[in-house]
């Protein structure tokens, strides 16, 4: 999995903000949920919400959010 973030993570980088970036935060949100980092996982799930403010996923990237924090909190 810390291949595959560091992977995702330069590819963020190389496509700077390009529509297609969108998928790639959130596979990489999702590895970071996986292996249970939840601080990185809110992090880039944080940073696509100012990426894409607009984007058709913005609500549903707002709710991984409050998933995650509940997580943290041991809450189900």
């Amino acid at each position: 999995y810390n291949l595959a973030a560091a992977s995702l993570r330069t590819a963020l980088t190389q496509l700077s903000g390009a529509p297609d970036a969108e998928v790639i935060y959130q596979l990489l949100g999702g590895i970071y949920e996986k292996t249970e980092n939840y601080k990185q996982a809110i992090a880039v799930y944080e940073e696509f919400l100012r990426v894409f403010p607009d984007s058709s996923e913005a609500e549903a990237v707002r709710s991984f959010i409050v998933q995650i924090k509940k997580q943290m909190n041991g809450e189900q």
